[in-house]
């Protein structure tokens, strides 16, 4: 229940979010790789969407790691603090941010502090 839960209130920061920053679907879609109908069903909360795709949506957004380990009250939740590992990509040639507990979330960047965000 808990993953379902997280995933509902990260599904909701991110819809706020894209909508805050004047973002459309469509401009979302484009700065994830991914198509409109697909930002559509993960803002649906589609119940096959992963902690990856809603992340990389987060982070495409602007929104960062900090923002999202916040609670509604925007201080920091114990339930959501988690180990952020930097490491330099060679093939990627980019720092890349990995996020161990949510298995296939990540980031890069061209500095630590972007991979980060």
């Amino acid at each position: 229940m808990a993953l379902i839960d997280l995933k509902v209130r990260l599904v909701t920061m991110l819809k706020a979010a894209r909508e805050a920053k004047g973002i459309t679907q469509q401009k979302l879609a484009k700065l994830m790789a991914s198509s409109q109908s697909r930002v559509a069903k993960l803002e649906g909360a589609c119940a096959d969407a992963s902690l990856d795709l809603i992340c990389r949506a987060l982070f495409a957004v602007g929104v960062t790691s900090r923002e999202i380990g916040k609670n509604d009250c925007g201080e920091e939740s114990g339930i959501m603090k988690y180990e952020v590992i930097i490491y330099w990509g060679a093939e990627d040639e980019a720092f890349v941010a990995e996020v161990p507990e949510l298995a296939g979330c990540m980031a890069d960047g061209a500095t630590k502090g972007k991979a980060e965000v």
